[in-house]
């Protein structure tokens, strides 16, 4: 059983709690939670060792745990663990692509200069679709003559996009993805795609990528995923990734859907319907989806002592994240009848599942800072965990504060975030050509950071 051993080997040595996170109080609100409630999360279930020995004999879900996305999908035999990652992969480029769209927006909408390649229209009017301006796309059809012809096509291609999927033709679009394939994990080999001139008297030229290769990778994954997910599999996969669709999206599904603990382990939904279908509704409705899922859901339970006079109050998050954590443990312990170092472990992703919970329904309730704050307070517990497990960030989660930070128009820790990612994923580097332009641009302004949707 060496992937036994490997796995053991990674849940070693957390057997206590990390220090608390900036903004946090550190301490413990009086929450209890039912016992019924703890018990159907994936954590507790796992205690049992028949139902966590398919998780730790898979070379394919040792990768996952380890957040190597390339290396599981290369090791899975079964189409569940296959399908997960796909989805993924889907919710990875999701925030590649929203990261790209903000950072062109800041340099080209809200900066733009008089220098600036007369192909910026064409990567701003992208990025402003991507962001949810579905009217920006009207205006690709045109755009200067003096184009790039390749890039006039492409432009012409996107100004007859009006509704969500896009009908985009591979062939158009530079290092478009080849026809889907389950289990397969194309990339993109000729990057930069463009070189382009600026207005100037030198017609210095600017390396980049297009948006669309980015955009197409997302959707590819997504289909790869729904194919293996059998029938009723492109509902499952839009609730999975409900927390990270972009905004040009349509609002997902809340409803209940039997998921695999396949779609589980190591996952920020606790439980095998509620908390997914909670998360999905949360991610539009908010604090109504609190109530409505509060007592089915261990993530919407968690959250509702956080509400105070129709706001989320952070620090109420961070403390019964602590609170969930704790008595999850304490109920696995009891079932086992011994503390075990992968139980500190599955409760501490518990308690970072909460403060994301709580990212998902502060951005629908508006309350933009608020949720900013969840989100570094979980980064910062997810760079914890790495410290004291050597366990990589979740992929995803990173990049969707990444995308955060190019949206306030705060290039730095994006790059410090795409930097740590790419060599696992080293298409991103498609993602991080506007971002650089964005540090060179905000560093020549040298002016306050700004927040903005």
């Amino acid at each position: 059983m060496i992937h036994v051993i490997a796995m053991a080997s990674l849940l070693a040595g957390c057997t206590g709690d990390a220090s608390s996170p900036s903004g946090s109080t550190g301490g413990e609100r009086a929450a209890s939670f039912e016992a019924s409630m703890l018990e159907k999360t994936w954590q507790h279930r796992m205690v049992d060792p028949a139902l966590r020995t398919r998780f730790e004999s898979d070379p394919g879900w040792g990768a996952t745990f380890q957040r190597d996305y390339g290396k599981a999908l290369s090791s899975f035999g079964d189409d569940a663990g296959k399908a997960r990652m796909h989805a993924e992969y889907a919710a990875l480029y999701r925030q590649a692509l929203l990261m790209y769209a903000h950072a062109t927006h800041h340099v080209y909408g809200e900066t733009r200069e008089p220098t600036d390649p007369v192909a910026a229209d064409y990567l701003l009017g992208v990025s402003r679709w991507v962001r949810g301006d579905v009217g920006a796309a009207d205006a690709l059809g045109v755009l200067p003559e003096s184009m790039d012809a390749d890039i006039a096509a492409r432009a012409a291609a996107w100004a007859s996009v009006t509704t969500w999927p896009p009908e985009l033709s591979g062939a158009t679009f530079p290092d478009a993805p080849p026809e889907v394939l389950p289990g397969s994990n194309p990339g993109l080999d000729s990057l930069p795609h463009y070189a382009l001139s600026e207005q100037s008297e030198q017609a210095l030229t600017i390396d980049t990528a297009d948006p669309t290769a980015l955009l197409l990778l997302a959707r590819w994954h997504e289909q790869a995923a729904a194919q293996l997910a059998g029938e009723g599999g492109e509902a499952l996969i839009s609730q999975f990734l409900s927390a990270h669709r972009l905004p040009v999206e349509p609002a997902p599904s809340a409803e209940l859907l039997p998921l695999d603990d396949s779609w589980l382990f190591a996952s920020t939904a606790l439980t095998a319907a509620e908390d997914a279908a909670f998360l999905s509704d949360a991610s539009v409705r908010g604090l109504a989806a609190v109530e409505q899922w509060k007592d089915d859901s261990p993530l919407a339970a968690a959250l509702v002592p956080a509400i105070v006079d129709g706001a989320l109050m952070p620090d109420l998050v961070l403390d019964q994240g602590a609170a969930l954590r704790t008595e999850l443990l304490q109920s696995m312990e009891a079932k086992s009848g011994s503390a075990e170092d992968f139980q500190a472990t599955f409760s501490w992703m518990a308690r970072i599942a909460v403060f994301r919970a709580g990212v998902v329904v502060a951005d629908a309730n508006d309350q933009y800072r608020d949720a900013g704050i969840l989100r570094i307070n979980a980064l910062e517990q997810m760079d914890a965990m790495k410290a004291s497990l050597s366990l990589a960030k979740d992929p995803v989660f990173a990049l969707s504060v990444a995308a955060w930070d190019a949206g306030n128009r705060n290039p730095v820790r994006a790059q410090q975030i795409v930097h740590e990612l790419l060599g696992r994923f080293p298409t991103l580097t498609a993602a991080r050509y506007p971002l650089d332009a964005l540090n060179i641009r905000a560093s020549r302004n040298a002016g306050p950071s700004l927040i903005a949707n």
